[in-house]
């Protein structure tokens, strides 16, 4: 398999991941926002229950990551404009772990009397949310820069 055509797979897999998070961010987003906080606390918990179970989510979110392990092997880093792609979706997924992960743990052990914080927490998933698909969106368009 040629350098040209592994950066053309990760890359579309990577643009896949980043409409799939676009889609989150503005439409499924809104949707929440729409919600009272009890209805949102109960669509979060089953959003996280059957994304968790997704063999398209979960391929999405590791295609990029395995593949890359044999990409650098076999090719390095010489295309730094694909490479820098790499880094900021690598950025992006770590940085949704580490926001995204203890909001969904946080309206789990609320309770629907919990208008305030449960509101508050859907603040603060929109805005990881947002940044998460934005980011991974710039790392797409890196990686593209990288296959000009």
């Amino acid at each position: 398999m040629s350098q040209d055509f592994t950066e053309i797979l990760i890359a579309v897999a990577t643009t896949v991941e980043a409409g799939l998070l676009l889609f989150i961010a503005e439409v499924v987003q809104r949707v929440m926002d729409e919600m009272d906080a009890a209805q949102f606390r109960r669509f979060l918990g089953r959003l996280e229950h059957f994304a968790m179970r997704s063999p398209t989510v979960l391929a999405g979110s590791l295609v990029t990551t395995v593949a890359c392990i044999p990409y650098f092997i076999f090719f390095g880093f010489d295309n730094w404009w694909f490479t820098a792609g790499i880094i900021v979706w690598f950025l992006a997924a770590v940085a949704s772990k580490i926001f995204n992960a203890p909001i969904y743990k946080r309206v789990a052990g609320l309770h629907d009397t919990d208008v305030a914080e449960l509101l508050e927490q859907r603040r603060m998933l929109r805005t990881a949310n947002v940044v998460r698909a934005l980011t991974t969106l710039a790392s797409v368009v890196l990686m593209i820069i990288g296959l000009a």
